[in-house]
């Protein structure tokens, strides 16, 4: 069977029902496409033609002929629409209703009873919600049959309906509205909603492990009952979006020394994002100055929560420190006679905040746990006699450093080389006592002066020495003079610093 017979076939069909009229809209739809289609087989025929512009006996019945060459006629007439391939593109066509609220255009149903259905939804929706005999309007709901494009006005969905009519009620509801200082500003449909919402924005600024004095609303808040259009409700989420964002408030804030975009951004609880914003004429926001003004954008929610929390806390107390005067200590010498201790109290108080921000912290009583004790410190009054060491050494001679502190040839070297020629004085480092005056190993000749605060100074390899044992020096006395005895390999001055007996560097005290 050619594809031209089948497509008779079904026209066929049609009409043999149409009698009847008792087609339904799918079959509406298909004989519309069969007859799109019927067309394009014609004009390709046609145009294969040698003119002749009739078709051939297309073995239709005479019943229903005349509505048939109508139907034709008209779809011959009517544009034709290929898609890339040539192929024809099919746009069915329906019967249906274009409503309209006010001259306004909502939507298409297939049939007046959509609507009057959803009507009868809606109104028993919001009878249930607000427990009144709502009525919705029908007078300003207007129908025009017409036939439609699937493709251009398909049906409208249920649901956007729905939206639509509800949007058009103009009707006044009970409704409970959250007023601040005598100002409405949100309405929600209960009482139980309006005072959720109040209890989530007090949840927003404090925080479940805390303990709370007071929360509170630094504004005089109240819950009304009115009426009000249908519209002007706002579901919870919304209505906390909108107390909790507020106003934008303005401000301009100067930077000081130390100010950073984040240090800034911080105090004023924003985004560097927030500030870059409100700054676009500043060229690199991080690139601030000291005097620099900064415009601030702030949002501020309409309500303040304000908490008092109790404050409890541990400190300590500082020592303080006295200082007694005694002639059995040397002038600048100290000493502690009374080890200080730190002391501790309890502090307890509140905080108050504003939005979770800290405005003020109030003392309320300290509670002493251990008291400090003092520091006595002995400070001494007597001259210092000047073979007492004074805590700064001098260099004990004259020459040139050829070997320091540390490692050396495989072993510790414990002092300083310093050279020069045979008989160079050298001096005592500080005042103290002689300890040692005499030959001692690879030292050679060797002085060993105890300052009696702790340090001791070697002086080695001497070509003579001119003190004794048990000898008193002051600082800069001669003790010796420079040489090579011991294990020495040229006239030098190997000079050593002990602290609690251990060596340390001489390059520490003295200088070469």
């Amino acid at each position: 069977m050619s594809y031209f017979q089948k497509i008779g076939q079904q026209v066929k069909s049609y009409f043999k029902k149409s009698s009847t009229w008792n087609h339904s809209k799918s079959e509406n739809r298909n004989f519309k496409n069969y007859l799109d289609t019927f067309k394009n087989y014609l004009i390709s025929r046609r145009n294969e033609s040698s003119g002749n512009n009739k078709p051939a006996n297309f073995f239709f019945p005479k019943k229903g002929g005349a509505l048939l060459g109508i139907s034709l006629a008209v779809v011959l007439i009517a544009g034709l629409s290929l898609d890339s391939e040539g192929v024809p593109i099919l746009d069915p066509v329906y019967e249906g209703y274009m409503v309209r609220i006010d001259d306004q255009e909502i939507g298409v149903v297939d049939n007046r009873e959509t609507i009057g259905r959803m009507i009868n939804d809606i109104e028993q929706t919001l009878r249930e919600q607000y427990n009144e005999n709502i009525v919705v309007e029908a007078e300003n709901i207007t129908f025009e049959k017409d036939e439609f494009s699937e493709k251009e006005n398909p049906l409208t969905e249920v649901s956007e309906l729905e939206r639509r009519i509800l949007a058009s009620i103009d009707y006044n509801v009970r409704a409970y509205a959250i007023e601040i200082e005598g100002q409405g500003l949100v309405n929600l449909r209960s009482e139980k909603e309006a005072r959720n919402l109040l209890t989530d924005l007090k949840e927003h600024f404090t925080e479940e492990d805390r303990e709370y004095e007071l929360v509170e609303f630094g504004e005089t808040v109240e819950i009304q009952e009115m009426l009000v259009p249908l519209g002007a409700i706002e579901n919870p989420e919304n209505a906390f979006e909108i107390l909790l964002k507020g106003t934008d408030e303005q401000q301009v804030h100067t930077v000081a020394q130390g100010d950073t975009i984040s240090v800034i951004a911080k105090r004023y609880q924003l985004t560097t994002e927030d500030i870059e914003a409100a700054n676009a004429h500043v060229e690199d926001i991080h690139m601030i100055s000291i005097g620099d003004e900064l415009n601030l954008v702030v949002p501020k929610p309409y309500l303040t929560v304000r908490t008092i929390e109790p404050l409890e806390y541990t400190e300590e107390i500082e020592f303080e420190t006295e200082y007694n005067d005694t002639d059995a200590l040397f002038e600048g010498d100290r000493k502690i006679t009374q080890q200080g201790k730190i002391g501790e109290r309890k502090i307890s108080g509140t905080i108050l905040r504003e939005n979770g921000r800290q405005v003020e912290r109030e003392i309320k009583e300290e509670t002493i746990l251990s008291e400090p004790v003092t520091r006595i410190v002995a400070r001494g009054t007597a001259k210092r006699p000047t073979t007492v060491a004074s805590g700064a050494f001098g260099t004990p001679t004259r020459g040139r450093l050829t070997s320091g502190f540390g490692p050396r040839w495989g072993t510790m070297h414990n002092g300083i080389d310093v050279a020069g020629p045979t008989g160079t004085p050298v001096n005592a480092a500080d005042g103290g006592s002689v300890e040692f005056a005499g030959y001692r190993g690879s030292y050679g000749n060797l002085v060993i002066i105890n300052h009696e605060n702790g340090y001791q100074t070697y002086y080695a390899h001497l070509n003579s020495i001119n003190v004794s044992r048990g000898t008193r020096v002051q600082k800069g006395t001669r003790i010796g003079a420079m040489g090579s005895t011991g294990r020495s390999t040229g006239p030098h001055l190997h000079f050593e610093v002990r602290r609690n007996g251990q060596p340390v560097n001489p390059l520490n005290f003295v200088n070469y």
